[in-house]
């Protein structure tokens, strides 16, 4: 266990398996709704956000370890 700031929940102390896992739902339901274009202002058709909405921002900065880092480091 560790502690994470997980979109959503705050500072949670889960497994990093547990983060995967909700990090990669929150990256199934929160897509580019219609047909995305880069360059071109679309929504999330999840939460209707402008995309790339908060939650999927976090997932896949969480994926590429930006926010793993520094839930290592606890802050």
């Amino acid at each position: 266990m560790f502690t994470a700031r997980v979109q959503g929940h705050g500072l949670v102390d889960w497994s990093p398996e547990r983060v995967d896992a909700y990090a990669a739902q929150l990256l199934s339901a929160h897509q580019p709704g219609g047909g995305w274009i880069p360059r071109r202002r679309t929504s999330c058709r999840d939460c209707g956000q402008e995309w790339p909405c908060v939650w999927a921002t976090w997932a896949e900065q969480w994926g590429r370890g930006l926010v793993r880092a520094r839930a290592r480091r606890g802050g």
